[in-house]
């Protein structure tokens, strides 16, 4: 088994090799994140509590901002070599990439504890601009129901902190089990952040 497939199979993580995405490609991905910021939209859920939905994610209050992407980040997020990658960790043979983008985040931002879409068979996230600091990750919670989930966010809050969080890297690639493990966005504390992130589903 490679060290890829047991670190999925271990804790639903995965870090991909810190040289796989060279630095001109970073900073490319960077200035056209940093150009996106002005045209990015409001990302709000004002709702309050966990919202479970038929396909197994939940919903949850959030702020920040948000932005598609552009040539640079699509590149990345369509590229075969993070795609063979995750497909060696997860097992997946037939994973496709299905979305990408941006979000902002400032002073005060977060997402609270939520599971995401059934599209998301692997979540990568990256930080391209700032310090993201870290994910709340429950992973004993990895496909428990929904029911149970809600349980659990009503015992420990939208931001539990019961399990070790998982630091968001910098430039270097994380996927997640984000569809089967509840996580989330604490509070934002530093000035100014960019996170990339895409998904791949698996058909």
């Amino acid at each position: 088994m490679s060290e890829l497939r047991e670190q999925w199979r271990s804790n639903g993580s995965v870090l991909l090799p810190e040289d796989l995405v060279p630095a001109g490609e970073w900073e490319e991905i960077a200035a056209e994140a940093q150009a996106s910021a002005q045209g990015a939209f409001d990302r709000v859920n004002e709702r309050e509590g966990l919202h479970p939905r038929r396909d197994g994610s939940i919903t949850s209050p959030q702020r920040c901002r948000a932005h598609p992407g552009g040539p640079a980040l699509k590149s990345l997020a369509t590229s075969v070599r993070v795609l063979e990658l995750a497909r060696e960790a997860t097992g997946e043979g037939n994973l496709v990439p299905v979305r990408w983008g941006l979000k902002i985040y400032e002073p005060g931002d977060f997402m609270a504890l939520h599971r995401d879409d059934v599209r998301c068979s692997v979540t990568f996230s990256t930080g391209v601009i700032g310090d993201l600091g870290v994910m709340g990750w429950v992973p004993s919670l990895r496909a428990a129901d929904n029911t149970t989930v809600v349980e659990y966010a009503a015992r420990h809050g939208l931001f539990p902190d019961e399990e070790k969080p998982l630091p968001i890297p910098y430039r270097q690639l994380q996927g997640f089990d984000g569809w089967a493990i509840p996580h989330h966005r604490p509070p934002y504390e530093s000035n100014f952040g960019i996170l990339g992130t895409f998904c791949y589903c698996a058909l």
